[in-house]
């Protein structure tokens, strides 16, 4: 079979503009971003709009946090039903304090049992897959992934994400590739590699270093969708050529009017700042069209801007 190439879930990007981008330049599973299980316990309805999903060319995950049993049960049921996800993701990972500070995200990573007892109570109460996304372990000194993997394949996880961080290190490097290769021997079902996926032979390395069956990429694809083509094409042994500048701002173009479609053009244009700014890496002219960006209001003044990049850089 072939390695999955899945986009990891990222606060503030993963919104369904860049999950359309990169469905189209070939990621196998696109994962939204994390979904707080109690704001759909409570009824928040702005929730809803980041669990939304759009039809794609690949299979989308919703992923969770929480650390109530129930309640995370209860929001697996709901987003099953209303949004008909192929499989529903917990968030085991993020290191953040306000989440990890509540003994969500990578605290579970201190508490396997209730880890295990999270993970079971969801695969109960869904029909879909469940998958768990977790991290090497909460320090150097508590590096637990492949004794965690254990316990939540025996809960019923039928898929780990695992980023070669600890959740000290939050995304410095180094990557921990001995713990995801540990982690694939420990457990007999599928492992996807995470952490510092920034170019084809990153995945490559990947790959061949731990046998996980595939990787999933986050910062290496902002502003960067054909990563995912780039890396399908290393591991095809097939010739891809690189978009240029003029391919690559368009496409920033594109993504904006996604976002506006989505969120309407104030929030949109706000919201799309920060994923603007990464396409415009390595170009001449960026660091000032950059600031430009950040104090215009319109969607025309933003394609101007880089339209006159595009020229600058051809």
């Amino acid at each position: 079979m072939k390695p999955l190439l899945t986009l990891a879930p990222m606060a503030g990007f993963t919104a369904k503009a860049m999950r359309l981008l990169c469905a189209e330049q070939g990621a196998d599973l696109t994962v939204t971003e994390m979904i707080s299980s109690k704001a759909i316990h409570y009824g928040d309805k702005k929730t809803d709009l980041l669990a939304e999903l759009e039809t794609l060319p690949c299979r989308q995950a919703i992923q969770l946090f929480g650390s109530d049993p129930d309640i995370m049960a209860e929001a697996a049921v709901y987003c099953e039903n209303k949004f008909e996800p192929d499989m529903l993701d917990i968030n085991m990972g993020c290191p953040v304090k306000k989440v990890a500070g509540n003994g969500d995200g990578s605290a579970l990573m201190r508490d396997p049992v209730k880890a295990a007892k999270i993970t079971e109570a969801v695969v109960r109460a869904v029909k879909i897959p469940v998958s768990v996304k977790i991290r090497s372990g909460w320090s150097d000194e508590e590096k637990n992934a492949p004794e965690l993997a254990k316990m939540l394949e025996a809960a019923g996880c039928a898929l780990l994400t695992v980023h070669g961080r600890t959740k000290q290190q939050l995304y410095a490097p180094p990557v921990d590739i001995d713990i995801i290769k540990k982690v694939k021997d420990a457990v007999s079902i599928p492992v996807i590699g995470n952490g510092g996926i920034n170019t084809p032979e990153d995945a490559l390395e990947m790959i061949e270093n731990t046998g996980c069956d595939g990787v999933a990429l986050a910062r290496g694809a902002l502003g960067n969708p054909w990563l995912f083509a780039q890396i399908r094409a290393l591991l095809d042994d097939k010739e891809y050529t690189v978009p240029g500048v003029w391919a690559r701002l368009e496409t920033a173009k594109r993504h904006l009017e996604l976002e506006i479609a989505d969120k309407g053009e104030y929030t949109g244009i706000r919201e799309s700042r920060v994923q603007l700014a990464h396409y415009l890496y390595g170009l001449r002219g960026a660091a000032q069209a950059r600031l430009n960006i950040n104090l215009c209001d319109t969607k025309e003044g933003i394609f101007d801007i880089l339209d006159r990049l595009i020229e600058e850089n051809e």
